[in-house]
């Protein structure tokens, strides 16, 4: 009678331990939190275009980073001044470079998360970029006249936590007027207010773990490698950069850019500066909080040479956020650019 009843149960519920066996499962790949079910996403509410989200998690220092690449998408410049997201109801603060950013142009941002994310967990949140916007526009900002005004922007971000490490470079490019081949070394990365905004963007590059590496150049150099990176455009929709023919006499129409972005260190370290350059190139690092920035090569790079050079610096930094920038020109002919950077962690 026991027997016949169990039979008339399993007959009965069978379909309905189906359904909940199905539902179970799908609860649990859910869980995992993996890419295939949850693509990146990440939305600016207002004010700043947010381009990609990348989570970076190193289960050898037990850390998490999570990166924004956010443009100006008003018609004013703007000075960002904060930055902070929200993960599972944590507030984290972060820092971003630049921190003066053009219409168009972008800004990277970093964080560190509040825990070490698995990897391949689904991280989401928001985030609040705190800011001054130029009133003026950029005539009275070139001429240091513009006010600043208080604005606030916010938007939120979903993706799932990788151990590779992607570095995204804000970009721009610049240049001169006709009048000028060359610029002068400055010890800090400035935009001179004389030179014309050929292209905003920006650019990723998926690193191994300890070392950051890219090469950019013009048309002549493009195929060539450096570090064991191949040259190419820079970046590659900047039709600017794929001619040879960066005029060495008057009418100049000489080349600048500045490329930006944010590194983290879990731990001190020694750092390797590696650059090749035709023509003048400096590296820059600033710690979080400073306002002074450290000149890498101290404008020994900062030069017109005949053929690609190579320049290196090593140096110990502490713990910490860093902002991280590379000025670059092409003052005649074709010009390269190759960055090595080693000891990150």
């Amino acid at each position: 009678m026991k027997l016949q009843s169990a039979v008339e149960f399993l007959s009965t519920y069978s379909f309905l331990f189906l359904i909940l066996a199905a539902a179970i499962s799908i609860f649990l790949i859910i869980s995992t939190s993996t890419t295939n079910f949850f693509p990146e996403q990440c939305a600016g509410a207002s004010g700043l275009y947010c381009h990609f989200a990348s989570v970076y998690s190193s289960s050898t220092y037990a850390y998490s980073t999570l990166q924004l690449v956010l443009s100006d998408s008003e018609s004013t410049p703007i000075n960002i001044t904060g930055a902070k997201i929200t993960v599972n109801g944590v507030l984290s603060n972060g820092d971003c470079n630049p921190t003066l950013v053009f219409p168009g142009q972008g800004t990277v941002c970093l964080f560190l998360l509040p825990r070490a994310e698995p990897i391949g967990y689904y991280v989401q949140g928001s985030y609040t970029i705190s800011a001054k916007y130029c009133n003026s526009g950029l005539n009275e900002l070139s001429m240091q006249e513009c006010s600043f005004e208080p604005g606030v922007y916010s938007g939120s971000f979903a993706t799932s936590s990788e151990n590779a490490r992607v570095t995204a470079f804000a970009v721009i490019a610049l240049q001169a007027p006709d009048s000028v081949q060359f610029i002068p070394y400055n010890a800090a990365p400035i935009i001179p207010s004389n030179f014309t905004v050929i292209q905003n963007g920006q650019f990723a590059v998926s690193n191994a773990v300890s070392q950051l590496t890219y090469s950019y150049g013009t048309q002549s150099y493009q195929g060539q490698s450096y570090y064991g990176y191949p040259t190419t455009g820079f970046p590659a929709s900047l039709s600017d950069l794929n001619n040879n023919n960066i005029a060495c006499t008057s009418p100049y129409n000489s080349l600048l850019t500045l490329a930006s972005t944010e590194l983290y260190l879990p731990v001190p370290g020694n750092i390797v500066f590696n650059a090749t350059s035709k023509d003048a190139i400096e590296l820059y690092y600033s710690a979080e909080g400073s306002n002074t920035w450290n000149s890498i090569f101290n404008g020994a790079a900062w030069s017109i040479v005949g053929s690609p050079q190579k320049y290196t610096y090593a140096n110990t930094l502490q713990q910490g956020f860093y902002k991280f920038s590379v000025e670059w020109m092409s003052a005649c002919g074709g010009g390269v650019q190759a960055i090595q950077i080693t000891g990150l962690k």
